[in-house]
């Protein structure tokens, strides 16, 4: 089953309120004009990203760049829903 649960572009080093996801990769930067692009395959490998970076039980690895585009089109055959800086929302 290659359905993905969640699909994240960020070009920031950080995610959820502050959570490092790539502390150890010095190919992330903020001003290299690239995004980062991850995938969670379903709710559990959101929850287990979350609470091993959140509570640091343990050396939790980075989360793997699946690519780093520099430019991202998307055509959508129905609505979907997204979150920018934390606000949801439907683009229909």
């Amino acid at each position: 089953d290659d359905e993905i649960r969640q699909f994240t572009l960020t070009n920031l080093n950080s995610y959820g309120s502050g959570m490092s996801i790539y502390s150890n990769n010095s190919a992330v930067s903020p001003v290299d004009w690239k995004l980062e692009l991850f995938t969670r395959k379903g709710p559990h490998a959101l929850i287990h990203m979350t609470v091993g970076k959140k509570l640091g039980v343990a050396r939790w690895p980075d989360v793997p760049i699946d690519r780093q585009p520099s430019h991202v089109e998307m055509t959508l055959s129905k609505g979907q829903y997204f979150q920018m800086d934390g606000e949801p929302w439907v683009l229909n």
